[in-house]
């Protein structure tokens, strides 16, 4: 089923983008639900990790926040976005977040820092 979800979705991104009118709050709305299923099933992986949209690239960012402040993540092009791709990243936060130095695909670079005052 959530397989149907993420495959509905980036399906309807891709047609939308060829329409002769383009409707920006119907892309809109589909590139947050996108988000929304891929973080729901990333943060099922890795507990943490949160996704958000980047429409204008194309993709969606999964990271997550390591114990020394600094966010690490993943780039998904819209082309590659599916349960198993989503599910493999959030494995490789949550290997990062253990402590593992493991390789990213299409890692955000620099990694972010987050300091609390």
């Amino acid at each position: 089923m959530r397989c149907m979800t993420l495959e509905k979705w980036t399906s309807e991104l891709r047609e939308c983008g060829k329409a002769a009118v383009v409707d920006w709050t119907r892309i809109d709305m589909l590139w947050r639900q996108l988000a929304a299923e891929a973080e729901r099933i990333a943060s099922s992986v890795a507990p943490g990790a949160f996704c958000t949209a980047q429409e204008w690239d194309q993709r969606i960012d999964c990271t997550i926040k390591l114990s020394d402040g600094k966010i690490v993540g993943e780039m998904i092009l819209l082309s590659e976005v599916t349960v198993q791709r989503v599910e493999e990243t959030a494995e490789r936060l949550r290997r990062r977040l253990a402590g593992e130095n493991v390789p990213l695909m299409n890692e955000l670079w620099p990694p972010i820092r987050i300091i609390s005052s």
